[in-house]
């Protein structure tokens, strides 16, 4: 019987058939954003996103997150609170106010063709 640990010989421990060991894939580390320097970083919560757009419900708001590919992603803060960039909020508030004016000026150039007389 060893009496000190360096004497110990290493034995590998047996493993009974069953279900193989997981293996842990290494996930690549993101690439960092630089913002702008004139990038507006402070964050906004839930309640201010839901308060900008016009007082949307929870569950709209989630389905926003979910549904709307151009919506801004939330990122999880410490216990799991989620936070909008401002600016990133405000690019697509802009973006949303551009497609509905161009969306209205279709509808009014195809209306102006329809009532002029041939």
């Amino acid at each position: 019987m060893p009496t000190h640990d360096d004497e110990a010989v290493a034995v590998p421990a047996r493993r009974k058939p069953g279900r193989p060991r997981k293996l842990i894939q290494p996930v690549p580390a993101p690439e960092p954003v630089i913002p702008a320097p004139d990038e507006d970083l402070s964050t906004l919560d839930a309640a201010a996103v839901r308060a900008l757009l016009g007082g949307i419900s929870t569950w709209t708001l989630r389905r926003m997150i979910l549904c709307d590919e151009n919506f801004p992603e939330p990122f999880s803060v410490a216990g799991g609170f989620r936070r909008w960039l401002r600016s990133d909020f405000g690019r697509y508030l802009r973006a949303q106010a551009d497609r509905a004016a161009a969306e209205k000026a279709a509808r009014m150039a195809a209306k102006a063709s329809r009532s002029r007389p041939a």
